[in-house]
């Protein structure tokens, strides 16, 4: 394939992509419609507002979100082996971290717990 018949193929991905969200969006927007039926129409058009909203950015969002995914399982692909030792050497002292935060923060609730607990019992006598 040529570089222009992907960019043809690929605009018309998106183009399709573009129109299922957007009947995505209208049939949530058509049940939110459905759920104030004979409510006021300022409580209609609140909610109907809202939902709308909320559907659209989480339509579109989540969309956002895969194509980015998509991005950066490129770049890991395109990665030499020395950037992708560096990335995992950072990654995993990120998770390290994380699970020894996990553990004092963790363990900081339980004493608080436990004496939350000890207090309420000793002033319940």
């Amino acid at each position: 394939m040529t570089e222009e018949e992907i960019l043809t193929l690929e605009k018309d991905k998106i183009k399709s992509a573009i129109v299922t969200d957007f009947i995505l969006s209208v049939e949530i927007v058509i049940i939110a419609l459905g759920t104030v039926i004979g409510k006021p129409i300022s409580s209609q058009i609140a909610v109907v507002s809202i939902v709308a909203l909320i559907a659209t950015v989480g339509v579109y969002g989540i969309v956002a979100l895969i194509v980015r995914m998509d991005e950066v399982g490129l770049k890991l692909i395109q990665m030499s082996s020395k950037e992708k030792k560096s990335l995992k050497n950072n990654w995993q002292s990120i998770g390290s971290s994380l699970t020894q935060s996990h553990k004092e923060f963790s363990s900081y609730w339980h004493h608080c717990i436990a004496l939350s607990s000890w207090r309420y019992i000793c002033t319940q006598h």
